[in-house]
């Protein structure tokens, strides 16, 4: 109905070049461009999730596909002017993954939650919608709808306020000034099939995998020291009560995002830090009621050292030499217990 409606409110535009051609042998996009490289049709309503029918031929011819005809997508379409025009199917040149080229085939978004949500009938987007269209750009592109750059730009065309929230996070802050290392939505979240939703067990944002999403970075030494960052973060908090809690199972166990946040994470030194001092036991009362500032003051990421939680490090040090003296008195002592077994059987063998 909606398609119906955009031919018959655009059809004055296309009259004037009007022309009947067969397509089958068309070797270039010149009889397409015709109509749809005028730039009156940019005017034309279309319905919502589609692209424009005006087609820039000057970014057709930089973008990626700039080797393929209109028909090699259109397939459909053997004549002009042309009648409904179906959605283009993508996977049909980009059917499966490839390691070599690093390319992501279409067949892999069926499982994501985009795909899912489709297939329910509500609206969510397809390739173009995060790709682009007749303007697709490779990944490597900093134009490209899916640089590092840009993603937060795109994903936030649906996820406003996400977006808002992240361009004011320390990741967001980072990229805004041309720092290619910090987090991007698919950093997190993942892309295609791995895109699921947070309540699924298997997707990256899932509360059990938060800590192995966040430790990708943050484990990563070489990037922990390009930027100055606070090292052993996820290998700590696997050590709390918190990650051992985690790592058995239980659901309520608190992971990086309980307490630095989603997508409005900031550093500890801003007031609105959920990690802030003075917000420390607000946050920790979101699951212990009740937490004043005393309960909030232990150090979460554990590192004792001589000077920073003193006690700490001398109590595991006298443990750990403790367990290593008494295990070597176990020894001593199975050592000479043995020993005196041997003098025994020897003393009672030369009696006899």
């Amino acid at each position: 109905m909606a398609l119906a409606a955009l031919f018959s409110s655009t059809a004055a535009l296309a009259a004037p070049r009007q022309l009947t051609m067969n397509l089958r042998d068309a070797r270039d996009n010149r009889a397409c461009l015709a109509c749809h490289g005028d730039p009156a049709w940019a005017q034309a309503n279309t319905p919502a999730g589609r692209p424009s029918l005006f087609v820039d031929a000057k970014a057709y011819a930089a973008s990626t596909h700039a080797a393929r005809t209109c028909t090699d997508c259109h397939q459909e379409i053997t004549t002009v002017p042309h009648g409904t025009v179906e959605p283009v199917r993508c996977g049909r040149c980009h059917p499966t993954s490839s390691t070599s080229s690093g390319r992501v085939g279409a067949a892999t978004l069926h499982e994501g939650a985009h795909a899912r949500a489709l297939r329910q009938g509500k609206q969510a987007p397809t390739c173009a919608r995060c790709h682009g269209s007749h303007d697709i750009r490779g990944p490597g592109d900093r134009r490209s709808r899916v640089h590092r750059t840009s993603i937060p730009t795109t994903c936030g065309e649906c996820h406003s306020q996400e977006a808002a929230e992240y361009q004011d996070s320390v990741h967001g802050r980072a990229l805004a000034a041309n720092d290619t290392d910090a987090a991007v939505c698919i950093d997190c979240h993942g892309e295609h099939e791995q895109l699921l939703p947070t309540g699924d067990p298997a997707s990256s944002a899932h509360p059990s995998q938060v800590p192995d999403t966040c430790s990708h970075c943050h484990e990563s030494l070489p990037l922990t020291e390009r930027h100055g960052l606070a090292t052993l973060r996820a290998a700590t908090y696997r050590e709390s009560y918190h990650g051992i809690a985690a790592r058995f199972g239980d659901p309520a166990a608190a992971n990086c995002a309980s307490c630095h946040g989603f997508h409005d994470i900031l550093p500890s030194s801003d007031p609105r830090s959920r990690i802030h001092r003075d917000n420390l036991a607000q946050t920790c009362g979101e699951c212990h009621p009740g937490a004043t500032a005393n309960f909030a003051r232990g150090t979460v990421h554990l590192i004792p050292t001589p000077k920073e939680d003193a006690p700490v490090y001398w109590v595991r040090l006298f443990y750990r030499a403790f367990i290593a003296l008494l295990m070597a008195q176990f020894v001593a002592l199975i050592v000479l217990d043995l020993a005196a077994h041997r003098r025994e059987r020897r003393r009672r063998g030369g009696s006899a």
